[in-house]
């Protein structure tokens, strides 16, 4: 039995069917598509998409005429593209890059993807807890050092910097390397919240001096994963590992 709010001159049946007034229907779609409008809004603010000038809607909501009217209302200075069959469009595109997985030649970056790393302790800069004595010196613990940054287009196939690491302490025969992401731009730790460790590798090393120990490590953008390589620089030995950075 419906309640007597008023829903009842709102909503009736008819058959099996029930009939809703245009009113009610609108007031069940609109937030979504003000959250929709929201959201691109924030996303035409990011840098990486700055100049974008056109909006391709795709997936079967796209298909709504009250959404299709509300985003154009709301980007009256971009060009709406609205494909044939736009629920399927999504679909076929998974299937053509199934086929293909060169068709798309950049993303945006999802995360900030960094490794877990120490550094030389800065009371100036370092938390008192995170500080750890190693090999006689004082270290920061639990250092994010960022390997590639939010937001930013990245080639599919595309090396990073390679960063240097060098071990905690003279006596150790292996290193691990823990890799992060986190939807900060400029993370400083680890531990900081929203921060993941997504896995890691482990590298065997060579006797001798810590010099004779250093790590260089290259992260690597492929079609559907984050690839990693750990190179010994002394042996040449190389270890790799991938990611998936799609969920």
């Amino acid at each position: 039995m419906l309640n007597q709010g008023g829903i009842d001159k709102e909503v009736s049946f008819t058959g099996d069917k029930v009939r809703v007034t245009p009113e009610r229907a609108i007031g069940i779609f609109k937030p979504t598509c003000d959250h929709i409008v929201k959201h691109l809004k924030t996303i035409f603010g990011h840098r990486s998409v700055k100049g974008t000038d056109a909006i391709l809607m795709v997936g079967g909501f796209s298909e709504s005429k009250m959404l299709q009217s509300i985003i154009k209302e709301n980007f009256p200075d971009k060009r709406i593209i609205i494909p044939e069959d736009a629920g399927l469009a999504v679909l076929k595109g998974a299937v053509i890059f199934g086929h293909n997985p060169s068709a798309i030649v950049a993303r945006v970056a999802k995360h900030t993807y960094g490794v877990d790393t120490c550094r030389t302790f800065d009371p100036s800069k370092h938390p008192l807890e995170k500080m750890i004595i190693a090999d006689g010196k004082q270290k920061c613990s639990d250092i994010f050092d960022k390997h590639v940054t939010i937001d930013d287009e990245v080639k599919v196939g595309l090396e990073f910097e390679q960063h240097i690491y060098t071990p905690l302490y003279a006596k150790s025969t292996k290193m691990a390397i823990d890799v992060y992401t986190t939807k900060s731009r400029n993370p400083k730790f680890v531990d900081e919240r929203g921060s993941r460790n997504i896995g890691k590798l482990t590298v065997k090393l060579p006797d001798g001096q810590k010099s004779d120990k250093q790590v260089a490590v290259t992260l690597r953008y492929g079609d559907t994963e984050l690839g990693v390589s750990a190179k010994v620089m002394k042996t040449g030995e190389v270890v790799k590992a991938s990611f998936n950075f799609l969920g």
